[in-house]
Formats: C-alpha cells, sequence, structure tokens
C-alpha cells in the first residue's frame, strides 16, 4: 500500500483496511508526528520516533526509537528473541504442570477414585517451588539464539508462525500425556513383583507416587534443557539446584524411602528411573519437535474461504484498546484525526471530491457554528449556485489541515 499526501485519519482508515483484509495479518505502524498517532494507535503494533517534529508519536506507541535506522533490530532481534522466549515459557509452564497432574489422574481408578494422595503433599508443594522454578525463569530473559544477536539482525532465521497458538498450546499438552503415561507404565511394569526390605510389593505402597513423581522432576527438566541455547554459568547452577533439591526433599520427607529400596531392589530402581526417563523424554521430543508440521497441517484441515472484505457502516476507525494489565485510559487517536472525523461527521463528502482530498462540500443550509474553532483551517473558494430544491453548498479548500 502506497499512499502520499493522506491526511492522519486516511493513515488510520489505511492499516485499518489491511487488518479487515487479512484477518491473521500483524501490522505495525511507525512515526515521527503529531499527524502520526492515529495510525500508530491503529495498528497491532506502534513505533514512535522522538525526534525534531516533538514527541506525540513516541508516547502514543508501544515502542519508541530515536532512530529510524534501529526499527530492523528491534524486529529482527529483539522482538523475535522476545516472542521466542515468551512463548516457551508460558508453554512450558503449562506443560510441567499438566504431566504433573495427569499422575495423580491416572492413579484415580486403581484407588477407587478416593482422596488418597499418590504423592506426598509437601513433594507436590515444592513442585513449582523448589524443583521446576528456576531454569526456566533465567531461560526467559537469558537465553539466546546464537552467541552474537547481530547475526540475527543480518539473517533473520526462525520465523515465529509455529512459536505460540492454541494449536502450538495442543501439541505441547499431547507430548505432556505421553510422557505422563510413559512413566506410569514403566514403573507399573518393570518393578511389579519387587519386594522391599519388608516384604511388601512396590506397587502397593505410597512409594510407587514416589518414585513417579521422582521421574516427572527429571523429564520436565531434561524437556526445558534441550530448549536451551546458551549455557550461562547461573542456567547451569539453576538445574543443579533443582535436582539437589529433589535429593534432599527425598532423604527428609521419606526417610524410610532408603531402606526400602536397599541392597538388591537398588539397581533396579535405578534402572527402572533410567528407562523411565529415556522413553518419556523420547516420546515428549518426537511431539515437541515435530510442532511445526504438526500445527500446519491442523491449520491446513482447518482452513477456511477467507470472507470477502465488506466496506465498514461507520466511517469512523474505532479506537484500538491495548492489552494492559494497567488500568489506563483509552488512547486518543490525536487531535489531528479527531478534528477531520469532526468535520466528516457534520459536513460529509462529496463522491467528486474524493479524488483531491483538499476538497469537500460543505452544507451552508445549517449553522457555521458547529465548525468551531477549526472552521479557520479552511478558505472560500467559491460558491456554487443553489441546488433545486435542496440547500445552498459552497466548495471549501483545506489550507494545512494536518497541522491544525
Amino acid at each position: 500500500v502506497v499512499a502520499c499526501r493522506v491526511s492522519p485519519k486516511q493513515k488510520a482508515d489505511v492499516v485499518q483496511l489491511v487488518r479487515n483484509a487479512e484477518a491473521s495479518a500483524v501490522t505495525l505502524s511507525i512515526g515521527d508526528g503529531a499527524n502520526d498517532v492515529s495510525m500508530i494507535v491503529t495498528a497491532h503494533v506502534g513505533v514512535g520516533l522522538s525526534g525534531k517534529e516533538g514527541a506525540q508519536a513516541a508516547h502514543s506507541a508501544d515502542f519508541a526509537l530515536p532512530e529510524f535506522r534501529l526499527l530492523r533490530r528491534l524486529i529482527f532481534v529483539h522482538g523475535r528473541e522476545s516472542q521466542r522466549r515468551n512463548s516457551v515459557l508460558i508453554l512450558y509452564n503449562f506443560y510441567k504442570n499438566f504431566v504433573n497432574v495427569l499422575i495423580t489422574i491416572m492413579a484415580a481408578g486403581t484407588n477407587a477414585f478416593s482422596s488418597l494422595n499418590v504423592v506426598r503433599p509437601w513433594l507436590m508443594q515444592g513442585y513449582n517451588l523448589l524443583y521446576t522454578h528456576l531454569p526456566i525463569f533465567f531461560f526467559a530473559f537469558m537465553d539466546k539464539a546464537v552467541p552474537n544477536l547481530n547475526e540475527l539482525e543480518m539473517d533473520p532465521k526462525g520465523h515465529a508462525p509455529h512459536l505460540f497458538g492454541f494449536d502450538v498450546q495442543m501439541v505441547w499438552m499431547a507430548a505432556a500425556l505421553l510422557q505422563a503415561l510413559a512413566i506410569r507404565k514403566t514403573w507399573s511394569s518393570i518393578p511389579s513383583g519387587m519386594a522391599g526390605s519388608h516384604g511388601t510389593d512396590v506397587l502397593e505402597t505410597h512409594f510407587f507416587g514416589d518414585f513417579c513423581f521422582f521421574s516427572v522432576v527429571i523429564c520436565v527438566n531434561v524437556t526445558l534443557m534441550l530448549r536451551q541455547n546458551c549455557w550461562p554459568v547461573v542456567i547451569s547452577l539453576s538445574y543443579v539446584a533443582n535436582i539437589c533439591s529433589l535429593i534432599a526433599s527425598f532423604y527428609v520427607l521419606c526417610p524410610d524411602l532408603p531402606g526400602f529400596i536397599a541392597d538388591e531392589n537398588l539397581l533396579r530402581i535405578v534402572l527402572t528411573a533410567v528407562l523411565a526417563l529415556i522413553v518419556s523424554t523420547a516420546l515428549g521430543e518426537m511431539v515437541i519437535c515435530s510442532t511445526p508440521h504438526i500445527v500446519s497441517g491442523l491449520r491446513w484441515l482447518s482452513a477456511s474461504p477467507a470472507p470477502r472484505a465488506t466496506p465498514a457502516a461507520e466511517p469512523l476507525v474505532q479506537p484500538t484498546r491495548r492489552c494492559s494489565s494497567l488500568p489506563t485510559a483509552e488512547q486518543s487517536h490525536g487531535y489531528a484525526f479527531a478534528q477531520e472525523c469532526m468535520f466528516e461527521r457534520d459536513f460529509g463528502r462529496r463522491p467528486s471530491d474524493a479524488a483531491d482530498p483538499r476538497r469537500m462540500t460543505v452544507d451552508m443550509a445549517g449553522s457555521t457554528s458547529h465548525a468551531g474553532p477549526a472552521a479557520a483551517a479552511f478558505k472560500r473558494c467559491g460558491t456554487a449556485p443553489a441546488l433545486a430544491g435542496g440547500p445552498r453548498c459552497v466548495e471549501i479548500e483545506m489550507e494545512s489541515f494536518a497541522d491544525s
């Protein structure tokens, strides 16, 4: 879309036209003056330049830049990396809790749907606080796709249509379901018939839930490790802290566990834990790494012909409400935009004047006081003969409406 000598409202209309024509498009507007405010507010992402023309554009935008040349780095480096890290952050937090909860849900049938705890309550309380919290916290603001981010600016890789979405979330949930099934099936099959130090079968004790919980914690940490692109010292230490806190919690909260698996049972328990980790991780990675192909197939199957764009009944562009948790007032499209909308409502525009945005028809039958102080932006350039059966009209020309 190329346009020249357009008014502030027309700039916003062009952005809204693109949004209506392509529902999946993400629009970005960048401007440096007060007449660009309406265009910046209408777009999904607004970028304002603070310079010689003032700071109104920067104040109304989502991002403020000192120079236009920084837009490439904002999009290809900071924007892409921020979306990638935040996508993994959201998906992983739902995923790791889904795996943990599924262990309890799957055991409900064997417990006659009673209120029996499959995993010790204190272990469950520490799941998000001690065993899975730190790595994803540091990942969200320290991970880098490449060591030198300048490479992304010169050769941006990994466009992000498959990073986040409802269908991507469902793929991660499917991976969590497969991993929970693999962990439970492994622990319920291999140690079956193995007696502890008191002659009780492992599957008939509360240690069975503890073993499954141990495998869940290791599995979700390994899954995040495979998403890491860089390994600063603090991230490496966070994984070590997770595993150490898990082992320490078992020694404190399960004092009878070492005696239960001592001697001849130790090797079998360790091998079962390793096998559960390998099988669950392999199944999960097979699904997660296939996300682009799965999502593309799902979107192709659910694709429907795009509806034809119809002209809006209301000529005015409605303000776009920003998604923010702060109780801020609705953003204005700017003074110039409001004045132009006022003149369109009060006077209208003749179809013959559509080719020339500087000319419009004003009804002189009504009072001209409705125009207010902005009437000074017009000058009279001629008088048309009175229309038969209608009010007398005059043609007027805008002098410098955008700067009014």
